[in-house]
C-alpha cells in the first residue's frame, strides 16, 4: 500500500520482482512461485485454483464483498462503446473501498492514480474523446 499524505491508497507497485517474497508459502500452492507463473506465456497460465492457496483466494474474494470498481478514460468509452468494457480476458477491478481510498488520497492527481494502478506514467494525461 502507498502512504500518501498519511492515508493509505491502493496497491504498491513492486519495483523489485527479483526479490523472494516471504509471503510466497502463504500464497502459492506447493511447487508454484510468482517467477514460475510469470514465465508461462499469458493465455497459457493455469487457473488461480491450481497455483494459489485456497485460503488466500478466499481472503482475496472477501475484499470485494462491498463491490468492485475500475477507472476508464472517456476517450476509450467514446471510441469503443459501452456495451463491452475490458478485454476478452476480462476487466481489472479493485475492491471499492481501496478505489475510494486511492481517489481520496490522490486528491485529483492523475499521476498518483496511474502509479497506484500500474498505468504507465502519463498514459491518461490529456485524454479526451477527440484524441486516440
Amino acid at each position: 500500500m502507498y502512504d500518501i499524505d498519511g492515508r493509505q491508497a491502493c496497491y504498491e507497485i513492486d519495483t523489485n520482482r527479483n526479490k523472494q517474497s516471504s509471503k510466497s508459502p502463504l500464497i502459492y500452492n506447493l511447487g508454484w512461485s510468482e517467477e514460475l507463473i510469470l514465465n508461462i506465456p499469458k493465455g497459457f497460465r493455469p487457473e488461480p485454483q491450481v497455483v494459489l492457496n485456497q485460503d488466500y483466494i478466499d481472503q482475496h474474494l472477501k475484499t470485494f464483498h462491498n463491490g468492485a470498481s475500475f477507472i476508464i478514460v472517456t476517450a476509450i468509452l467514446d471510441k469503443y462503446g459501452r456495451d463491452h468494457i475490458g478485454t476478452k480476458n476480462g476487466l481489472f477491478v479493485v475492491p471499492t473501498s481501496q478505489m475510494d481510498n486511492l481517489l481520496q488520497a490522490a486528491n485529483g492527481s492523475l499521476s498518483i492514480v496511474e502509479k497506484n494502478l500500474g498505468i504507465p506514467r502519463g498514459r491518461w494525461l490529456f485524454k479526451t474523446s477527440q484524441q486516440d
